[in-house]
């Protein structure tokens, strides 16, 4: 007689192994959702880093139409020629007719440099719009003449939407409620990004030629209001040496706010320096930006910053304590070479 001992095959698996393999599945699941918010922030920054680069190929661009748009005047900007020869603040007029003008080297060499900003200029009174931070000796600051010219009371009228058109980039559509994107023929756009410019002769001597930079804002405040003092930009001390990468800020809180700095942000080194070491003739403010990369506090009043590059010069042998200069709402800063008059 022989015995069967072969035994049925299981008719299931155990609660045991449910439980593992939910929990092996929903690892595997979170692993994934991870991709998701990361992805939206990669593709929200590649997106910015798009919108910014565009502003400065724009910006650059309409620059160089102005620089080239007057025939032979050179350069073809008086209000532009004007803030780089002769900002006032008590820096010497360095223009080529000024009966004060010594014979000197420095001279021949390059000219102050010139913010031109129709927003920020817009948005002060007759010393902000002069100077960053309304700071006269600092970075002299102006707007263009065509700007200027098109203004029918204070930043309104043509004036207003020539600022917009020159210095904005119309990225997208802007919808409301009902998903219209504008009434009868006409759309809105959104300016989130708008710009600057940087101007500096080559040579005062020969003056069709000059270095440009552009700064591009983001959600930078395009309103108009007169005789105000514009958020958004600051000066303070500053101590830093030549070819490190740490800046040292102070301020006084009794007069000042701590600088509104993250990293990432951009600093302005505008000081009034004598490179040369020689004559006071030789004042010059700078125009050097640095991008912080770590901020450490270091007192109620102080505070460190890593910059991503070194420094371009001291702080030592400056007409005033080194200013640095803070620009919220500052995404980048390219450099677009030089400009050329005919």
């Amino acid at each position: 007689m022989r015995t069967n001992n072969t035994h049925p095959g299981r008719p299931g698996v155990t609660l045991i192994e449910v439980l593992v393999a939910i929990f092996v599945m929903a690892i595997g699941l979170m692993a994934l959702l991870t991709l998701f918010p990361l992805g939206a922030l990669n593709m929200a920054q590649a997106i910015k880093d798009d919108r910014t680069a565009n502003s400065a190929a724009n910006a650059a661009a309409i620059a160089r139409s102005l620089w080239r748009s007057a025939g032979t005047t050179i350069p073809p900007d008086a209000l532009i020629d004007r803030t780089m020869l002769n900002p006032g603040g008590g820096l010497t007029d360095r223009s080529p007719t000024s009966a004060t003008r010594p014979t000197d080297p420095f001279f021949t060499g390059p000219s102050y440099p010139a913010y031109v900003d129709a927003f920020g200029w817009m948005q002060g009174n007759a010393t902000w719009q002069s100077w960053i931070a309304g700071t006269p000796g600092a970075m002299p600051r102006c707007t263009t003449t065509t700007h200027l010219g098109a203004l029918t009371t204070f930043g309104v009228g043509p004036g207003r939407a020539y600022a917009v058109t020159a210095f904005t980039y119309r990225d997208d559509l802007l919808f409301d409620e009902n998903a219209l994107a504008g009434t009868g023929t006409s759309v809105t756009r959104e300016a989130l990004y708008s710009w600057a410019y940087v101007a500096q002769l080559r040579s005062v001597a020969a003056r069709n030629l000059a270095d440009l930079q552009v700064v591009v804002y983001r959600r930078r405040s395009q309103d108009a209001t007169a005789n105000a003092s514009p958020s958004g930009e600051a000066i303070y001390k500053g101590t830093f040496t030549q070819g490190t990468k740490v800046v040292s800020l102070s301020w006084d809180p009794t007069t000042q706010e701590k600088p509104v700095l993250r990293r990432g942000g951009w600093i302005l080194d505008c000081t009034v320096a004598n490179p040369a070491n020689t004559a006071d003739l030789t004042w010059q403010p700078r125009a050097h930006f640095y991008r912080v990369v770590n901020i450490i506090e270091t007192s109620a009043t102080s505070m460190e910053l890593e910059v991503q590059t070194d420094m371009r010069a001291d702080s030592s042998n400056v007409k005033f304590p080194a200013q640095i200069a803070v620009l919220e709402n500052v995404v980048e800063v390219f450099d677009k070479g030089t400009l050329t008059a005919p």
